[in-house]
């Protein structure tokens, strides 16, 4: 960012966060407004497996079925330990203006969770931040929450806004056709700015 800014170009990177599917990129479309928060499920692959858990399955048996799919690396260590989701919390935190980081972030993954012991609410791995907290941690979140219906390998933001209230997008943040439609949205955003390559 720092380059472009020097060299008076244009750079974006929608496809880091949810793929294809609309998510910081969405205040584009909203003029004038300001974000005071935003949470939400970051990583596919933390959430197909909580979602095969709530089915009966043992971690390490969805965290398989996970790798078979091609959700989940080899070593799993990112997702599953909340690195990913916390690099795209960073990532979002930037494009509103706040200065998170690594260093400043609780970061606590699923790879010991027990979902038994919260009894009537869904745990999900939430990422979250206003311009003074963020983190990323597994989250119980009462039945009536749209976020404890988000299942699979579907991301999901919601971004609290001054005028608006909450924005909520739900869609796919991951795979080849998904990025390749961040990588268009990025492209034409460029195009439609007048950048001349």
């Amino acid at each position: 960012m720092e380059l472009s800014r020097r060299f008076n170009k244009i750079v974006r990177f929608k496809g880091t966060v949810m793929a294809g599917t609309p998510s910081f990129n969405v205040v584009d479309l909203l003029p004038g407004i300001k974000v005071s928060r935003f949470m939400g499920i970051l990583n596919g692959t933390t959430n197909f497996i909580l979602t095969r858990m709530y089915e009966g399955m043992s971690f390490n048996d969805a965290l398989r079925l996970a790798q078979e799919r091609g959700y989940a690396e080899a070593d799993p260590s990112l997702d599953i330990d909340g690195w990913d989701a916390a690099l795209k919390s960073i990532i979002i935190s930037r494009v509103f203006g706040w200065r998170h980081s690594l260093e400043n972030m609780e970061v606590r993954g699923i790879r010991d969770i027990n979902i038994e012991t919260f009894k009537d609410k869904v745990v999900k791995l939430i990422a979250y931040a206003d311009k003074d907290t963020a983190y990323v941690k597994p989250i119980p979140l009462e039945r009536s929450d749209i976020l404890a219906h988000v299942n699979e390998n579907l991301n999901a933001l919601r971004i609290s806004t001054d005028t608006l209230g909450d924005v909520m997008i739900i869609g796919p943040g991951a795979g080849p056709i998904e990025t390749a439609q961040a990588v268009l949205t990025d492209l034409m955003y460029i195009v439609n700015n007048g950048v001349v390559f």
